[in-house]
């Protein structure tokens, strides 16, 4: 898609267009790599990071000393274009999905003093995602992403009626997801939530989000996250995930192995 002149006024605010297209265009989908940017960087502590697994099923945790965990995808369905623009409130990028999510996490929301340690992991769009292979023993309090389109939130196999309330209670409109990484970590014992970040036609070369939605969605994730940030959201795995994976193998048409 061709992007005319970019606009960055409507970027919300610890959001930079340079830094976000350093990360956005990288061609290679090894979590590793995203996770050694953030290294160095000036607004976060030296931290440490761990890998899961080889080859190319890897994911790699940025160990940050916080009390939620964000999780974020590295691989994408198209080839992450270098070229990206800020038009009329939108932020045009063809890997948005999960690009958008792996800069939030590695920058703007420690930026805005919401400290997270952050997952990184591939396999996500095969339906297969590398989260799986994480393992830990530190309690989180419970995890996230911002890996959906539009505007609410989903909880896939999390959901409960006390959950739901906290986040309506938060400004935050419930759908229904299938599903993103942070359904492989049932194991981890807490709960999780996808928050939508404004994207839209995520999957094709129009990719692009819709800013003003995404900084209404960060400021009332930070609020639930100062309000929750410190409170454990128990949960107890179940055998739910198998049924999800079983219906996204029957609409691909493919076999459920990973």
């Amino acid at each position: 898609m061709s992007i005319g002149k970019s606009d960055p006024r409507s970027l919300p605010e610890h959001f930079s267009l340079a830094r976000y297209q350093r990360i956005a265009g990288l061609h290679e989908g090894k979590p590793e790599l995203f996770a050694r940017l953030n290294r160095h960087e000036p607004i976060t502590c030296r931290h440490r990071y761990r890998k899961f697994g080889s080859g190319p099923r890897t994911a790699c945790l940025i160990e940050r000393g916080a009390p939620v965990l964000m999780v974020a995808h590295v691989d994408t369905v198209r080839l992450p274009s270098r070229s990206t623009g800020v038009v009329g409130g939108r932020l045009y990028h063809n890997a948005i999905d999960d690009r958008l999510g792996v800069y939030l996490g590695l920058e703007v929301l420690p930026a805005m003093g919401l400290p997270v340690d952050l997952l990184l992991t591939t396999g996500e769009e095969e339906g297969c995602s590398t989260a799986a292979l994480m393992r830990t023993r530190k309690r989180y309090r419970w995890m996230f992403s911002f890996d959906r389109g539009g505007e609410d939130v989903v909880c896939y196999q999390y959901e409960c009626a006390w959950l739901g309330d906290m986040l309506r209670a938060s400004g935050f409109t419930i759908g229904i997801g299938s599903y993103s990484c942070i359904a492989e970590l049932g194991h981890l014992g807490c709960r999780g939530i996808n928050y939508g970040c404004g994207m839209f036609g995520y999957h094709s070369d129009s990719a692009y989000c819709d800013l003003a939605m995404l900084g209404r969605q960060l400021r009332r994730f930070e609020a639930f996250y100062r309000q929750f940030s410190q409170v454990r959201l128990p949960y107890r795995p179940t055998n739910r995930l198998r049924t999800c994976r079983a219906v996204i193998s029957w609409a691909a048409g493919r076999s459920s192995r990973c």
